[in-house]
């Protein structure tokens, strides 16, 4: 399974991803403008400029098969004024990217969903605490989409309900509650467009990145937007959270990052190579359980 993941910048990386074919699945987080200096390490730790946001739209149109999606998660951050009388103002960045894209780059915008997230608890000035960020979601023109909404699926708050529409209540006393049932609610469901919510993480977790997201937001995308053994990327793989959920799927990935831990200097694509060639070989390792408890049940046959 190709896990190629260096020390690179994002264009090498979508670069790399293109000589291949194009990826089925561009997901990744960019830097948020205005980030604080070193915040994500090294040579990436400078703000990102709208310049620099629509360069890496043109990097993911040309490293996108046709047909394939790119996902990015990415929130206009909060500035905070002295004064109380002006309060707090939050960037559109996230908004003027999604425009961007689909409208000058070309990307066709299919859809707008968030992830639900832990806030930091304290005060936050005149503002409710972040509970969720963003998830814009683009496809290259050109190929079949292969989006399969069955591919990733959660358990259903009531199982085995059955549902009813119109007058039931009359037909029920009638003994005719069958012309009003509709269906018997699945055990699992599909995800919705407000992903479940959860901690993400944070600097105790995701090998200490300081931006992370979770394993899980990941292993939903790889899984209903990238066809086994095709290709996932991600430009600014940090500590490889989409490159474990791509080997653990068995799906190939490219990626790259330019930044470095704060507590060792290690580089963070090394961390992530060795991530996710652990999660090769501990699926190669189900894989081939797998496959001799298939043969040993064909012979008892």
């Amino acid at each position: 399974m190709l896990v190629d993941c260096e020390h690179r910048s994002y264009q090498d990386s979508l670069a790399r991803a293109a000589s291949l074919g194009g990826a089925d699945l561009i997901f990744t987080s960019p830097p948020y403008p205005d980030a604080r200096p070193g915040q994500y390490g090294g040579e990436a730790s400078h703000d990102f400029t709208w310049a620099d946001y629509q360069a890496l739209g043109d990097a993911v149109f040309a490293g996108l098969r046709p047909g394939g999606f790119c996902g990015v998660v990415i929130d206009g951050p909060v500035r905070m004024w002295r004064s109380k009388a002006i309060g707090s103002e939050r960037s559109l960045i996230a908004f003027k990217l999604a425009i961007d894209w689909a409208e000058r780059v070309g990307l066709r915008y299919v859809e707008h969903c968030a992830f639900g997230r832990t806030g930091t608890p304290g005060r936050f000035g005149d503002r409710w605490v972040n509970g969720w960020e963003p998830i814009h979601v683009f496809q290259r023109p050109g190929g079949r989409s292969l989006f399969d909404v069955t591919a990733y699926t959660i358990p259903s708050l009531h199982p085995g309900v059955v549902n009813y529409k119109g007058r039931y209540r009359s037909n029920v006393c009638a003994g005719r509650e069958k012309l009003n049932q509709t269906r018997v609610t699945a055990a699992e469901k599909s995800l919705s467009t407000l992903l479940a919510c959860g901690g993400v993480g944070g600097r105790g977790s995701s090998e200490q990145h300081p931006a992370p997201f979770p394993g899980w937001l990941a292993d939903a995308f790889v899984a209903c937007y990238a066809r086994p053994d095709s290709l996932v990327c991600d430009p600014f793989v940090g500590s490889g959270t989409v490159a474990v959920s791509a080997a653990k799927a068995g799906r190939r990935f490219v990626g790259g990052d330019l930044g470095a831990r704060e507590s060792d200097s290690r580089k963070w694509a090394e961390i992530a190579r060795e991530r996710a060639e652990a999660a090769c070989s501990i699926s190669d390792i189900a894989g081939g359980a797998s496959k001799d408890g298939q043969a040993m049940q064909a012979g008892v046959r």
